[in-house]
């Protein structure tokens, strides 16, 4: 269910062209590109994972309107994953996944992070205020961090739902 290989290929050579890049405007539209990646994969991947109790519900008008309430969550931090979740699985099931998370804790800040520069990479022009944006390779640490996560989501919500 989780799709990593195109996302990682994808940022190691953001990665790549950073690091050979001798224009810090590249750079920057580098970086920018990374965190807009990362981000978008989050998205999609946490609506995957909501959305694999669809293949269980019986009645279409159902399974229209979980993916109705699934498109209209247009964020990716732990509140609004965790709210989704609740409504396509029930509190009981993501309750016995949080239980069985080691440091949730470093999952949220993750996701808060990834989202504060997904925030100030949309919010901003390149080539207006003298901004910063962080290299692909620290995008990378942060992705391996969610990724981790999402996997043990995955395999708890398939173990628990089937």
């Amino acid at each position: 269910m989780i799709a990593e290989s195109q996302i990682t290929k994808e940022l190691k050579k953001l990665d790549r062209l950073y690091s050979k890049s001798i224009v810090k405007g590249d750079q920057k539209i580098y970086s920018k590109m990374a965190i807009i990646e990362c981000c978008g994969w989050v998205e999609q991947t946490m609506d995957k994972l909501t959305l694999f109790i669809k293949r269980t519900i019986k009645k279409d008008f159902n399974r229209k309107y979980l993916e109705e309430k699934v498109e209209k969550n247009n964020s990716f931090s732990y509140e609004h994953f965790r709210q989704i979740l609740i409504y396509a699985y029930g509190i009981r099931l993501l309750e016995k996944i949080e239980e069985s998370i080691d440091n949730i804790e470093e999952f949220k800040s993750t996701l808060r992070t990834l989202k504060k520069m997904r925030d100030n990479c949309a919010h901003t022009y390149i080539h207006g205020i003298q901004q910063t944006f962080n290299a692909p390779s620290v995008i990378i640490s942060h992705y391996i961090i969610v990724l981790k996560y999402l996997k043990f989501y995955e395999i708890q919500i398939k173990r628990l739902n089937s």
